[in-house]
């Protein structure tokens, strides 16, 4: 991580905006939320500007918004779930995209969602679009 952080602070602002907007899209798609994106660019150390700048970027490149991402990441993380279910319990609704949302279930979701920087509303919110959707 030393080498990547020597490498982005000699390079040009241009590069350097050009890089965050990458790892923004590659953060997102890895479902992190909005501020564990700007922490991780933080870390990284990218000036307040080439975050904005590379923010900007990803947005007009497609970012998908914050509680979208919350939802992917939640959606997959209960699809995974079912993939290790397979067997052990009965499934609700069609039986095909449809899995018993266990209390253990939910709380894995509101973990992992926690853990990529979601805050308590966003989490709460995707929940109950999670038992909306799933049948709970």
């Amino acid at each position: 991580m030393a080498k990547i952080k020597d490498e982005f602070a000699a390079a040009s602002r241009r590069e350097q905006v050009r890089y965050c907007t990458y790892k923004i899209e590659e953060l997102a798609e890895a479902g992190a939320s909005d501020r564990k994106i700007r922490q991780k660019l933080k870390e990284l150390g990218a000036s307040g500007e080439v975050v904005e700048d590379a923010w900007y970027e990803a947005l007009d490149e497609g970012l998908p918004e914050e509680r979208e991402r919350a939802l992917r990441l939640a959606e997959k993380t209960v699809r995974s779930a079912k993939s290790l279910m397979v067997g052990e319990q009965e499934t609700v609704g069609d039986g095909t995209d449809q899995v018993q949302l266990t209390d253990k279930l939910l709380r894995r979701v509101a973990s992992r969602l926690s853990y990529q920087g979601y805050g308590g509303e966003v989490v709460y919110d995707t929940l109950d679009q999670v038992r909306r959707k799933y049948g709970d």
